[in-house]
């Protein structure tokens, strides 16, 4: 039995008879624009980038969602559950302003969370301006005719103050939106987040709070992963997709730490997933430092 990644944190086999938090509550909404806007990216997802298109592949967003919320204990308390769970899936408030917002100076015009004061020292709009030339754009807004004004010509020290200022505003308008227009507007998590490290600033502060919640002592995805496991199971959690298709569900789970097996009829989708665990280690091997002609060693707990 593997205890090496609960130590000082949670104990083998302490969840053993835990509900799941995917058996009492689950944001389907939240992870259902997540899935989406992952799909909308078409040439841009991960698998289908190298190579491995399937048409019924499963967004690596949900796969990583229903593994976590399997492993989660659900507890006495739903919303601090579903805190707890979209803090990992960065679907929070601090998670989304942390994945590289890019609003537009028309989303910033438009929104309620800012007052008319801020918009009128800020951004220039020609129901506003009335036509004065002593104020044009930092960037063109093909999407809306609102522009920031220019700061050019200002001192240094102002225009950080101005830069930090328009931040703000910015901010408050992201986090006024639906949650759809949120992620519309942030880049998906997995081309932000670095899982191997535990000072990630995407994650900054989270593993402090689930530790707190949840009594864990790990400091990145994968070694929740492996600790909730074990907590349950008294192992590593492992996953298995007997019809894998394209791939999507043995390649999430195993880059968040589980142990995957797959397999399928079709020696097309069995090449795929192939290909797609031997990318995983690739990236997993350069990331640790890995140089060609060394001594290869497993990097991933893929099958």
């Amino acid at each position: 039995m593997d205890t090496a990644a609960t130590k000082g944190g949670l104990a083998p086999f302490s969840l053993k008879d835990a509900p799941a938090l995917i058996e009492r509550v689950f944001p389907a909404q939240k992870v259902g624009a997540e899935a989406q806007k992952e799909r909308k990216a078409v040439q841009s997802q991960t698998l289908t980038a190298l190579g491995s298109y399937w048409k019924g592949r499963k967004p690596l967003s949900l796969v990583r969602a229903c593994v976590l919320a399997s492993l989660l204990p659900a507890t006495d308390d739903p919303e601090a559950d579903l805190q707890t769970f979209e803090a990992l899936m960065r679907m929070d408030s601090a998670g989304v302003l942390r994945r590289s917002p890019v609003l537009s100076a028309q989303d910033v015009w438009d929104s309620a969370a800012v007052s008319a004061d801020e918009k009128l020292r800020h951004i220039e709009h020609p129901t506003t301006t009335g036509g004065r030339n002593d104020a044009s754009s930092d960037d063109a807004d093909a999407g809306g005719a609102a522009r920031w004004i220019r700061l050019s010509g200002l001192p240094t020290r102002e225009k950080k103050l101005i830069e930090k200022e328009r931040q703000e505003m910015s901010a408050r308008a992201l986090l006024a939106m639906p949650f759809a227009e949120q992620v519309a507007r942030c880049k998906r998590v997995e081309n932000v987040e670095d899982l191997g490290d535990p000072n990630d600033p995407l994650y900054a502060g989270v593993w402090i709070i689930i530790g707190a919640r949840l009594g864990t002592a790990s400091r990145n995805l994968p070694d929740l992963v492996r600790e909730l496991g074990i907590a349950r199971y008294g192992h590593n959690p492992t996953v298995g997709d007997p019809f894998c298709g394209g791939g999507s569900i043995p390649f999430e789970a195993a880059r968040i730490g589980c142990s995957a097996f797959a397999s399928d009829l079709s020696p097309v989708a069995a090449m795929l997933t192939w290909g797609g665990v031997q990318h995983r280690r690739c990236q997993r091997r350069t990331a640790r430092g890995y140089r060609p002609g060394a001594t290869a060693r497993r990097t991933c707990g893929c099958e």
